[in-house]
Parts: structure tokens; sequence; C-alpha cells
């Protein structure tokens, strides 16, 4: 079974400021009557919510989402058509590790001014880390794309 790989609630929260506006099923939640405490937001998937904190359908109304957590796999392709950032995942066969890579696709990044300052960037931090995952190294390029590229 595959099982689907979510981005943390950071690098959601960082897809929000940076106006991300695709649904997921999976989402960060509160009660009407904790409004304000921060601590007690959950996570669960939509279907679930009414499990998770017993509730019936008519008292549903004093639940708020408050923040979108997407698969993985939707952020890069966000990424690709939004803003013409290729992320990809390469596995090394010699080392047994994954690496990721994000580069340009015909446009460079708003924050930067050519494809040559871009390239050195991303050269810069790829190829330093390595993962065990396709997963890991996925959302290590997420994390660095959202605070370093867009």
């Amino acid at each position: 079974m595959i099982t689907p790989t979510y981005c943390t609630v950071k690098q959601s929260k960082l897809l929000k400021e940076k106006g991300f506006k695709e649904l997921s099923e999976y989402n960060q939640w509160i009660l009407a009557k904790d409004k304000g405490d921060d601590s007690k937001k959950f996570i669960c998937h939509s279907n679930d919510l009414n499990d998770y904190i017993g509730i019936d359908e008519e008292r549903q109304y004093n639940v708020y989402h408050c923040l979108t957590i997407p698969e993985q796999w939707i952020v890069v392709e966000w990424l690709r058509v939004k803003h013409n950032i290729n992320v990809e995942a390469n596995y090394l066969p010699n080392i047994s590790k994954y690496r990721w890579v994000a580069k340009p696709m015909n446009i460079i990044p708003k924050s930067f001014k050519t494809v040559t300052e871009y390239a050195i960037a991303v050269d810069r931090y790829y190829g330093k880390e390595d993962f065990d995952t396709p997963q890991a190294a996925y959302s290590a390029a997420i994390d660095y794309v959202l605070t370093n590229l867009i």
C-alpha cells in the first residue's frame, strides 16, 4: 500500500504565506471554544473529524479549519506550475541514498536576477546532504525552495 507523505506544519505555514491555495483532506483544526489557544489545535483528515473530536454534524460548525497540510507531490507540482521550479529527488546507487535538486524551468524564481545567479545558489546547496528516502529529500528541497527561492 502506498502511504501519502504530507508536508510539515512549518512547511504548510510557509506555503500559505507564499500563496498556496490548493485543498487537502489533511488539515489543522481548532474547536470554537478553544479559538486563540494554539496549544489546542489538532491535525486530522476531514473525514475523520467527527470521530476525532466526538461531535455530531449539527455541532460541526463549532470547528474551525486553520491550515491545509498538503501532500508533497501537490507542492512539487505547485512549485513547477506556479513558480517554474522543478524539484527532483535523485537516487544515487553507489551510496544507496537520495539527493534533491531544484532547478528553474524557462523562467528563474523572482528572488534572482539571472539564471546564473540562481544556478550558483542551487549548486551551493545541492549535493551536500544525503537522505535515506525520497520523501526526506523532497521535504528538504521544499524547505529550501520556500525559504530561499520564492
